[in-house]
């Protein structure tokens, strides 16, 4: 994503935390659900549960899923740090140092203003839309 400054950001996953409750099959139709939005400055965090649809006997539509796995999926905003660089024939197979090595390749930076605008809104309609 670019600014409108031109820099690059990125959205990277800096945490997934997995909790699988039973089998996921091959080929089997599932939902994903997400449950809660979180907003924090440089990240959001996605809690995300998936089911398995069951036979409809009469049941409710809560009682007609069965629960997976759940997750809470941490997407960090950052920009990058490294700026490439072209390489000369001389330093092909050197033995100079690597800068990118040395350097931060990346930082932590406030969500962009628009998509957490963006997102409020979605997580607001949401919520009224389940009232």
């Amino acid at each position: 994503m670019q600014t409108d400054s031109g820099e690059v950001q990125h959205f990277v996953v800096s945490q997934a935390d997995l909790q699988y409750k039973r089998a996921i099959l091959l080929d089997e139709v599932i939902s994903v659900r997400i449950d809660k939005v979180e907003l924090k400055p440089a990240s959001i965090i996605f809690y995300q549960s998936i089911y398995r649809n069951l036979p409809n006997h009469g049941t409710t539509e809560t009682d007609n899923s069965q629960l997976l796995s759940s997750t809470k999926i941490v997407i960090a905003c950052v920009q990058n740090l490294v700026k490439p660089e072209p390489m000369s024939n001389d330093e092909i197979g050197s033995d100079k140092p690597d800068t990118a090595a040395t350097t931060p390749p990346m930082r932590p930076i406030r969500v962009p203003k628009k998509l957490r605008v963006t997102i409020e809104q979605a997580i607001d309609e949401q919520v009224n839309g389940q009232q």
